[in-house]
């Protein structure tokens, strides 16, 4: 059952459109009578879907809400509103909303732009998480693999896409497990199969990684960031994850951002893994490109060429606007 919030100043449609969803089977979990409660529910509730009158009162316009909100979340978001003037509607299609309808509306207009809008996220999320399965089942079991990764990217988001289709063990060095666990929940990982171990700590032993592989048959194991691991024992320990892998058919991750770490010591590592994975970014003009490739596979051919990928505020997706580098 889709999750909708519904914003309208009017106390009176806001209550027939809530009939209307909850006659077609859709759960509205909250409603906001102004741009800025958008906001704050928005953000509270996250819903599946918003729908959004246009002018509202108050210092945020329903354009404005719908912005800002989609600035932080990736969330389909209809305008149901009764002005058409063509200046409105020019500025409502800057934030991109999955539909425009104009009350009064029809029951069965309403639920065609809402099944449509949900239709096209659940789309988005599956080329993604399909590109990344492929390119995952093309892999040898039980290979270490060295993730390489410009760290002016938001590349969590694209380690998220990793997990939640078998179970998998993601180590955290750097950032709160917490703040791991909402970004998973943003991009719609089943945190199910996901088991999120807090590494913060240096005293914790690099013993427990090799005791989670151990217990781990037919997972990933994430280890975000490998940079703490990074001196003169890691080589003995990326062998010995390595040995675990092959026993356990575990692919494992070493995520390591480029630059942070010592050249030399990296490299050798990069030479011990069985696939190197590189998110790079270029600066072409004004515009900043996201790829992704994997020129190194051990046993198989590898992608000599790249993905270009879109990284949005919870979500990421292949750049079908131009042709692959």
């Amino acid at each position: 059952m889709a999750r909708i919030l519904v914003v309208d100043d009017d106390s009176g449609i806001a209550m027939l459109v809530e009939r209307h969803l909850t006659k077609m089977g859709y759960e509205v979990v909250g409603k906001a009578s102004s741009g800025v409660e958008a906001i704050e529910k928005a953000k509270k509730l996250r819903p599946d879907l918003i729908l959004m009158d246009i002018v509202m009162p108050g210092e945020k316009s329903g354009i404005d809400a719908a912005e800002e909100i989609k600035s932080e979340m990736d969330v389909p978001l209809i305008f149901l509103t009764g002005h058409t003037d063509e200046k409105v509607i020019e500025s409502a299609k800057k934030v991109e909303p999955s539909g425009f309808i104009v009350k009064p509306y029809k029951e069965r207009e309403l639920q065609a732009a809402i099944e449509i809008a949900l239709y096209e996220k659940e789309a988005k999320l599956k080329r993604i998480g399909g590109i990344f399965d492929g390119i995952i089942d093309g892999i040898p079991p039980g290979s270490l693999i060295y993730f390489s990764l410009d760290p002016s990217i938001a590349s969590e988001l694209v380690l998220y896409q990793l997990c939640g289709v078998r179970k998998t063990y993601y180590f955290v060095t750097e950032r709160s497990p917490k703040r791991v666990e909402e970004g998973m929940k943003e991009a719609e990982v089943n945190l199910e199969k996901v088991e999120i171990i807090d590494f913060r700590e240096r005293k914790r032993s690099s013993s427990e990684i090799i005791s989670t592989l151990k217990r781990a048959d037919d997972a990933n194991l994430i280890i975000d960031t490998f940079i703490p691991f990074t001196d003169n024992d890691s080589l003995d320990l990326v062998k010995e994850i390595q040995e675990e892998c092959v026993d356990k058919d575990v692919l494992c991750f070493l995520v390591i951002p480029r630059g942070a770490c010592d050249e030399i010591v990296t490299k050798r590592i990069a030479y011990m893994c069985d696939v190197f994975f590189d998110l790079s970014a270029e600066r072409i003009g004004d515009e900043v490109i996201v790829k992704f490739g994997a020129p190194k596979i051990r046993g198989v051919s590898p992608l000599t060429k790249y993905m270009r990928l879109k990284i949005e505020a919870s979500s990421v997706e292949v750049d079908m606007s131009r042709d692959i580098v």
